[in-house]
């Protein structure tokens, strides 16, 4: 099988430079992290952040658990892996915004260039919405990262066709 490169040469003029994509990550995280408000824990919050014990006390679920396992299955985990700490649940969230800026960045430059994949990822580094939920436990910033991604899956399946 024939693997593909998804950048363009560095060396080109207009090529990828990993140098710029790792500064716009960095911003990015940055920026999540200035926002980061642990103490802000909206009403369905409450339901994801005790997922565990849903698993373990299947009694105690709601309908809520079970259309939403892109949140609870991944906090479970990392509940399961910190204890009662809830801090930690939020890197779920703040990977799930750094992912999709990652994986914006990988589309448009695969499309237009690495300038098109700067300005992409520097749109989703920025955005308020995406900087205020990127640490929030709110399905959102996950629903973006999956959205993506299955997109990406898309584009590049049509792409080995």
């Amino acid at each position: 099988m024939k693997t593909r490169a998804y950048f363009a040469d560095p060396q080109r003029p207009g090529g990828f430079d990993p140098r710029i994509l790792w500064a716009l990550l960095s911003v990015a995280a940055l920026w999540r992290l200035m926002f980061w408000m642990p103490y802000y824990v909206p009403g369905d919050t409450f339901n994801y952040l005790n997922a565990l014990d849903i698993f373990q006390a299947p009694l105690l679920g709601s309908p809520l658990h079970i259309v939403r396992l892109g949140m609870v299955l991944p906090l479970a985990f990392l509940r399961w892996l910190s204890g009662d700490w809830h801090y930690f649940s939020t890197l779920y969230a703040l990977a799930a915004s750094l992912g999709t800026c990652y994986l914006v960045f990988v589309l448009a430059n695969r499309w237009r260039g690495a300038n098109a994949g700067y300005l992409a990822c520097s749109i989703i580094a920025l955005v308020p919405m995406e900087v205020v939920y990127g640490t929030m436990l709110v399905p959102d910033t996950p629903l973006d990262f999956y959205s993506i991604a299955a997109f990406w899956c898309l584009a590049t399946a049509a792409r080995e066709r």
